[in-house]
């Protein structure tokens, strides 16, 4: 009987041994854009159509597209040049935080970095609601954001109910 006593204690023992804990993946910290498409009209959960990063030259008389080496070439060709999306999203541990878009869609090919500070609060549904002055003070504006599973990957959907169902869906890793 003693022969089993000691292996049955030690069984105890490393059965009472606390699991490690892996920490809850949250939005904090600083984010970059890596893909962003968006969805049929009219239906904001399927049918995603990528969008293009990469820069390129709009022609005017036909708005087709070239790919030129520089802003330089495209205005030789009576064009006007379309530059690279970029986006950093920063969320701070008070879930305050910044996002900075780099507007490739200028009017008169005026480009423009959009600056936005934001607040996030938890949704009911999972993920949070994303609130930014002057623009989801409008309630036909909805922008939600969610992790993946491991915390590496946030998406930011926008969800834009104006009539026409405009919805769009950017994909940002943890820099």
């Amino acid at each position: 009987m003693k022969k089993y006593l000691l292996p049955i204690i030690l069984l105890a023992f490393w059965s009472c041994e606390e699991d490690e804990k892996v920490p809850e993946a949250t939005p904090e910290g600083t984010w970059n854009l890596v893909s962003r498409c968006e969805y049929d009209y009219g239906d904001c959960t399927v049918n995603c159509t990528e969008e293009e990063l990469e820069s390129y030259c709009i022609m005017e008389d036909d708005n087709s597209s070239t790919a030129p080496d520089n802003e330089a070439d495209c205005n030789n060709l009576n064009g006007y040049w379309v530059k690279e999306l970029t986006s950093t999203l920063t969320i701070n541990d008070d879930m305050t935080g910044t996002w900075e878009i780099s507007d490739r869609y200028g009017d008169d090919g005026v480009y423009e970095d959009d600056f936005y500070n934001l607040t996030l609060v938890e949704n009911s549904t999972g993920g949070y609601l994303v609130n930014i002055e002057n623009v989801t003070d409008d309630l036909e504006v909805n922008i939600f954001i969610t992790l993946s599973d491991n915390g590496e990957s946030l998406y930011l959907q926008i969800i834009s109910d104006g009539g026409d169902d405009d919805c769009r869906l950017h994909t940002f890793t943890k820099q």
